[in-house]
C-alpha cells in the first residue's frame, strides 16, 4: 500500500470515529461495519444516470476519506477489503449475485461483490470465517457468521441465504477465478462499463 493509500486509510478510520488503527479482531470487524454501514450512505445515482464512478478499491478510499460518497456494492465491498486487508484482516473477495426467487437464481450474472473475513474463531463462530457486507444499501448491519446453522438465517428485513452454484447450502464460499469474471455477462453498469473499457 502506498503513502496515500494508507493516509486515506487513516482519514476513512476517522471518519468512523476510530482515531487509531484497531487491531485485527471480530470486534473490530464489527465496529467498522456496523460505522460504515451507518456514516457513507449507498448511492447508485451515478449509475443511473449512466455515470458511475471509477470501482477501483484506491479511488473509492480517496473519495470516501475526502468527505464523499462510496456509490454501490462494488465501491462499499471493494473499499471495506482495502482497509481490513492494510488492518491485517484475512479478506477474501468473490463475485456474487442477488436472487429472490427460483428464476433469479438460475440468472447467475455478477452483480455483486461479496466478501469472507477468515481467521476470527468465536464460541459462536469457532469456524473463524465471518460475512461482512456494506455494499447492499439496505442489507445487514453486522458481519454474519459463516457456519452450517447461518447460512439460511436471517439476521435484518432481508433473509439471507449464502449458496453454491447447484443451490446447495455452502459454508465454503469460493473467490471467482478469472476465467470466470471474464466470461461472466452482467447487467450492472459498473461489469458492463468494465467490459466495454478493457
Amino acid at each position: 500500500m502506498n503513502a496515500g493509500q494508507e493516509t486515506g486509510v487513516t482519514a476513512y478510520l476517522a471518519r468512523l470515529g476510530l482515531d487509531e488503527r484497531p487491531p485485527a479482531t471480530v470486534e473490530t470487524l464489527t465496529a467498522i461495519h456496523q460505522r460504515h454501514i451507518e456514516q457513507i450512505p449507498y448511492e447508485n445515482l451515478g449509475a443511473v444516470l449512466g455515470a458511475a464512478p471509477d470501482i477501483d478499491a484506491a479511488t473509492t478510499l480517496a473519495r470516501v476519506a475526502a468527505g464523499g460518497n462510496a456509490g454501490y456494492c462494488f465501491h462499499h465491498n471493494g473499499l471495506l477489503t482495502l482497509v481490513l486487508r492494510e488492518l491485517g484482516f484475512n479478506v477474501v473477495p468473490a463475485w456474487g449475485y442477488p436472487w429472490g426467487s427460483e428464476e433469479g437464481r438460475r440468472d447467475r450474472r455478477v452483480e455483486h461483490l461479496a466478501l469472507t473475513v477468515r481467521g476470527l474463531p468465536t464460541d459462536e463462530n469457532p469456524g473463524g470465517i465471518w460475512y461482512p457486507d456494506v455494499g447492499c444499501g439496505d442489507g445487514i448491519h453486522a458481519p454474519l457468521p459463516w457456519s452450517p446453522a447461518s447460512t439460511d438465517r436471517a439476521r435484518s428485513p432481508t433473509a439471507w441465504k449464502c449458496a453454491t452454484a447447484s443451490g446447495r447450502s455452502s459454508t465454503t464460499p469460493r473467490a471467482a477465478t478469472p476465467a470466470r469474471r471474464s466470461s461472466t455477462r452482467s447487467s450492472h453498469p459498473a461489469r458492463r462499463r468494465r467490459r466495454t473499457t478493457a
